[in-house]
């Protein structure tokens, strides 16, 4: 059995494996009403969205490739990661079809990941 402290430990597909199980526990708890029993699993949050604008002008340009950005889009969820500076104002912005914008804050502050 592998113990995780911080799910940034994960893979990718680990983590969407973990997530993937979580789901259907929750979508479907009669069928582990017993193997869960008295066990914590974990949890799950929602990232917040960041309600103020950051001033800048819209280029059209993709994200230069020295950052390293990549976006994954699966049924329920986006993955974004990146390499940034520290200190680096960053921001993703998505966009919907109907006009809507998302903004989320990505902290570029040195964190220790204990």
């Amino acid at each position: 059995m592998r113990h995780i402290i911080d799910l940034c430990d994960l893979t990718e597909k680990e983590f969407s494996d973990l997530y993937k199980l979580v789901s259907n526990i929750i979508d479907r708890p009669e069928g582990y009403v017993d193997a869960c029993r008295g066990k914590v699993l974990g949890s799950l949050g929602v990232t917040g969205e960041f309600d103020t604008a950051i001033p800048a002008e819209e280029t059209g340009e993709l994200v230069p490739e020295h950052y390293s950005a990549r976006l994954v889009e699966e049924d329920d969820r986006f993955t974004f990661s990146a390499t940034y500076e520290k200190g680096e104002l960053v921001q993703l912005l998505l966009c919907g079809e109907d006009g809507s914008t998302h903004r989320y804050f990505i902290n570029t502050a040195k964190q220790s990941f204990k």
